[in-house]
């Protein structure tokens, strides 16, 4: 019966050390995409990304009532290709 508890604490022991050292990676490689955007960010800026960035930024916006016209389409079209597909594959 000792045995048995004391394989399973350790069992449990080893199970918490994978747990922390997965957050403690998880929250490392997070903090690492957080500086290298903060550097990215300032390197964008330093050559001067950002005026591309806003001209690219006000042609998407441009072409919003487009673009949903063209998703309204495709919708459409899917949404009847998988109810003929279906009715085809019932008969």
């Amino acid at each position: 019966m000792l045995r048995e508890v004391r394989a399973s604490h350790e069992h449990y022991q080893k199970r918490q050390k994978q747990l922390f050292t997965g957050i403690g990676s998880i929250l490392l490689v997070f903090m690492l995409f957080a500086l290298i955007m903060t550097i990215g960010s300032d390197f964008m800026s330093f050559l001067h990304v950002d005026i591309l960035q806003k001209a690219i930024a006000s042609k998407i916006k441009a072409s919003e009532g487009f673009m949903t016209f063209v998703w309204y389409i495709v919708c459409i079209w899917f949404a009847l290709y998988i109810r003929y597909r279906t009715i085809y594959w019932l008969i």
